[in-house]
């Protein structure tokens, strides 16, 4: 051009032509195929996300059950540990008392053996 604009005037039925032509070109069905593999590939990367969101919930809700069973296996061991050392102190108790009888059963019988050796004297006067 030689700095001069010309008006061009194309009809309705170019442009649909034009239109036609570009839609039939391979470049166009082309980009029609990317297009629609894209879209496959953005639901396939949805779905795969609700998979990864289902599957990061159920392992947090197995780590919350996790967590609370071993709480209970603390608490039960606690308990355990509290039952073993009530047992513990109600078995010095009963060492305790059986040294006691044993030890007034020592001294019946030395007061026995004494009172027995006071009715033989008794008896020999």
């Amino acid at each position: 051009m030689n700095g001069n604009m010309e008006a061009i005037s194309i009809s309705g039925d170019a442009i649909d032509q034009i239109s036609d032509i570009i839609d039939e070109s391979e470049a166009m069905k082309m980009a029609k195929k990317a297009i629609k593999a894209a879209k496959a590939a953005a639901d396939a990367a949805q779905e795969a996300a609700e998979v990864a969101h289902d599957a990061a919930k159920t392992a947090q809700e197995t780590a919350n059950t996790a967590n609370n069973a071993a709480s209970t296996a603390q608490s039960a061991a606690n308990t355990a540990n509290n039952a073993a050392s009530t047992a513990q102190k109600a078995a010095n108790q009963a060492n305790a008392v059986a040294k006691a009888a044993k030890d007034a059963a020592d001294a019946c019988n030395d007061a026995l053996v004494n009172l027995k050796g006071r009715v033989e004297a008794l008896e020999n006067k």
